[in-house]
């Protein structure tokens, strides 16, 4: 089930916020190991800072990167950059989560699978009956061109048959090497958190919300088989038309 929210870009913001503590709080009551996987990118700054101050079951939670740019570890344009220095360093200077909860991705050129089978071991995930890498709750931050992690428009990799992390050789945003969640893994995460934010991102919210529209075309659209799904536009990325039109309001007044 998707469910459609805009409103001002610091509402949207908190309301994604609290709709990621509250899905963590829910994973919790039904396992006692709970996993987060995370975008990079300026959209979730904002909504990472906010996390910092809910109450969020930190101790049992795993987190990760929903994609990863294959770069050596202490590189400026990594994905676990942002997840760091906004989320997981605040809350290691409070106590309230430890060092091995965060789980980035290692880089191993040198290696066929790039690293992507020792990041899958030291994550420890279970796997739903079909064999699909099971996330609790993953957050996607759409860009411009619709897609999601690093599954771009027209890639291979949208009809791979993959259940866990796939490799990416020819991404069309540098660097060409990539990995990510696997539409297979994102149609199987437990909850999913999407958000459109700033006006760049209206073409990719209107297709998102056009039922005619395939995956193909727009990636985001893998998330609207997830089993719950929270979709997230500001005021300068929702269209206002289409099933955008019954969007809930979430600015508080």
């Amino acid at each position: 089930m998707v469910r459609l929210y805009t409103g001002s870009q610091s509402a949207v913001e908190r309301a994604a916020a609290e709709r990621i503590a509250a899905s963590l709080h829910s994973a919790r009551r039904r396992s006692r190991r709970v996993s987060l996987a995370l975008p990079g990118g300026r959209s979730i700054a904002g909504v990472l800072r906010l996390l910092v101050w809910l109450n969020v079951p930190w101790p049992d939670t795993v987190v990760l990167p929903a994609d990863e740019r294959c770069l050596p570890d202490d590189h400026g344009e990594r994905n676990w950059k942002i997840i760091r220095r906004e989320l997981l360093q605040p809350l290691m200077r409070s106590g309230a989560i430890q060092p091995h909860n965060g789980h980035p991705f290692h880089y191993r050129p040198e290696l066929a699978d790039w690293g992507v089978g020792e990041f899958s071991r030291s994550l420890d995930l279970p796997s739903t009956p079909e064999g699909t890498t099971h996330i609790d709750v993953a957050v996607l931050g759409a860009g411009e061109d619709g897609h999601v992690a690093s599954l771009f428009p027209g890639s291979p990799v949208l009809t791979s048959a993959s259940r866990g992390f796939v490799q990416i050789s020819d991404s069309p945003k540098p660097p060409p090497r990539r990995i990510s969640l696997s539409p297979a893994m994102i149609r199987a995460c437990g909850s999913v958190i999407l958000l459109f934010l700033g006006e760049s991102k209206r073409t990719a919210a209107r297709a998102f919300a056009d039922n005619s529209v395939t995956a193909e075309t727009c990636p985001a659209v893998l998330v609207r088989a997830a089993a719950r799904a929270w979709v997230f536009a500001d005021r300068g990325a929702c269209p206002g038309d289409g099933n955008w039109s019954n969007a809930t309001v979430v600015d508080r007044r």
